[in-house]
């Protein structure tokens, strides 16, 4: 036990409000005083601070919520003088008063020449320090650093990072969250899958997860990292690996089972995060499937049915907060934002739904034109780089990776969709019939085909109330690929309700949650105005009523 430990830092639970105009009080700091109990998290280089201080209740949720938000950074001492390590995290899931805590000797996970460089400052001789909490961990500790095995710097962090910090702490949380001991007693090599539609920043997270402390002092034995993309060499990328870790290849031609058979052996009592970036088939990722009981896989895909075959554990990634895209779309204008009103840049930032690969395109763009004028003209298909070299320099060719995964049948269901109403959530009953319109199937085809178009990130699913939701993006990708088949679309549903009257008139149809909200729109967007004027008619010379909510004034 680690006895007269304490920090100071300023947690939220201190943060005084303040009225709106008025000038921000400074914040207001907190010491917190604890033990550390050396016998946590045996088998990880992390400590764990037991708090006496108790903030009020935590709600239910994630880290995010947590009122010891701000304590991250603060040093722990033991005493006055003995430096512990520094705080990174609350876990909710340890009690209200259980801090992660790096031990200082994490320095020694650096290369050797910034470590010097780190001890130097601190004026501390690092190889008198004291190890703690056992023997084991001191000389792990210090073999480390010969023997960690990184392959992850050619993946170059985003010129103009923008922190993302909610998101980055609960990924954190979640990858580091039961890892193993080593001795078989936890399921913490389950891999974890980041997923999310394309340009979300997959990729970006799992790149600076790469370079945060917590998580380097978690796979002390390195990172290793593979893009794979829709056509990997997986020999050569496995070759890379096993290279990395300094193992010898025997055959002079090795197929993927014999690597991947070597890297096992070599990964066998390692402690290292795998990363297999861009996964697009289940059995590209499995070659990678290589670690020991006590390394953790992650993965980034746009589909989940591909990684749940691996058994991985989800995590959705979400769009850019509307501050971090605005901080975001100005870091990509070079200082051409400066001047631009505030809510302009809003606007912009929302019309792209708050998608990093697309903020950073048009904030580029935004350096030759003006604000208002380039959300006035703007069109998907212009959202690309002037010096396009890749797949992501252009919005459009990205999107396009997951539809051209999609058969011709299920390409042509989903781009029909783009006839419903933007800025508001589909009831799913009305792309039933609207598919049944199109092509005969049924409510629980439909079903099946709309989670598995919300596995692909293609869409998105309540699961409460079944209503559908698509990005603005994709909207207008699929809005330009409908083109003139927009209007027979629209008959198409309004065909497929009409069936449902049995030639006794569109008020005996029975309420979906869908058609009487939107009759008069299709029939507009039909052309069927005709029809639409004759239903009003026949209503009032029959003096029958209509149900309560069903609309038929045309759309202005």
């Amino acid at each position: 036990m680690v006895e007269r430990c304490w920090a100071v830092g300023f947690p939220h639970f201190k943060v005084l409000e303040h009225e709106r105009g008025k000038p921000k009080p400074p914040p207001s700091s907190a010491q917190v005083d604890g033990e550390i109990p050396t016998g946590e998290n045996v088998g990880q280089p992390l400590l764990t601070l037991r708090v006496r201080n108790s903030p009020r209740p935590l709600p239910s949720g994630s880290v995010r919520e947590s009122e010891w938000e701000g304590m991250s950074g603060a040093v722990v001492f033991s005493g006055d003088y003995i430096i512990v390590g520094v705080i990174t995290e609350h876990r909710p899931l340890e009690g209200e008063s259980a801090l992660t805590v790096v031990p200082i000797t994490a320095l020694d996970l650096l290369p050797e020449a910034e470590a010097t460089k780190w001890w130097k400052l601190l004026g501390v001789d690092h190889q008198a320090l004291v190890r703690l909490p056992s023997d084991e961990r001191e000389q792990r500790l210090r073999s480390q650093r010969s023997r960690r095995c990184d392959f992850y710097q050619y993946i170059s962090p985003p010129v103009r990072y923008v922190s993302r910090q909610e998101v980055l702490d609960t990924v954190r949380s979640v990858l580091l969250a039961d890892l193993s001991d080593g001795m078989g007693s936890s399921p913490s090599n389950r891999p974890l899958a980041l997923h999310g539609m394309g340009g979300i920043g997959k990729s970006i997270i799992a790149r600076a997860l790469c370079d945060d402390p917590a998580v380097q002092t978690a796979f002390p034995d390195g990172i290793l990292w593979v893009t794979l993309g829709k056509e990997p060499e997986l020999v050569s990328a496995m070759r890379q690996w096993v290279q990395v870790l300094g193992g010898t290849i025997s055959e002079n031609v090795p197929t993927v089972d014999s690597l991947k058979d070597l890297l096992a052996k070599l990964l066998k009592d390692r402690i290292c995060l795998l990363i297999v970036d861009d996964v697009w088939r289940h059995s590209h990722a499995e070659a990678f499937s290589v670690g020991g009981p006590r390394c953790r896989m992650l993965l980034t895909t746009r589909d989940t049915e591909i990684v749940s075959e691996l058994g991985a554990k989800v995590q959705p990634i979400p769009g850019m907060t509307e501050a971090e895209a605005i901080t975001l779309l100005e870091e990509w204008s070079d200082g051409h934002l400066t001047e631009a009103d505030l809510k302009l840049k809003g606007q912009i930032v929302k019309r792209l739904g708050y998608l990093p690969l697309a903020v950073k395109l048009a904030g580029a763009q935004l350096r030759r034109k003006q604000a208002g004028e380039w959300l006035q003209t703007f069109a998907l298909r212009n959202l690309k780089s002037s010096r396009p070299e890749g797949i992501h320099d252009n919005l459009e060719l990205t999107f396009n990776l997951s539809l051209e995964e999609l058969d011709k049948d299920l390409r042509r269901l989903y781009v029909s969709m783009a006839i419903f109403k933007e800025d508001e959530a589909i009831p799913q009953a009305g792309i039933e019939r609207l598919w049944h319109g199109l092509a005969g199937r049924d409510a629980d085809a439909t079903s099946l085909l709309l989670d598995d178009l919300a596995a692909r990130a293609l869409l998105e699913i309540d699961s409460s109330s079944r209503r559908i939701r698509l990005h603005d993006l994709l909207r207008d990708l699929i809005g330009v690929e409908l083109k003139d088949k927009r209007l027979e679309t629209h008959q198409a549903l309004l065909g497929s309700y009409r069936s449902l009257c049995g030639g006794a008139g569109w008020q005996t149809v029975e309420d979906d949650g869908y058609v009487y909200d939107h009759l008069a729109y299709h029939f507009h967007a039909a052309g069927a105005i005709d029809e639409l004027k004759g239903l009003l008619v026949n209503v009032l010379r029959s003096e029958q009523v209509l149900p309560s909510h069903m609309s038929i004034c045309p759309p202005m």
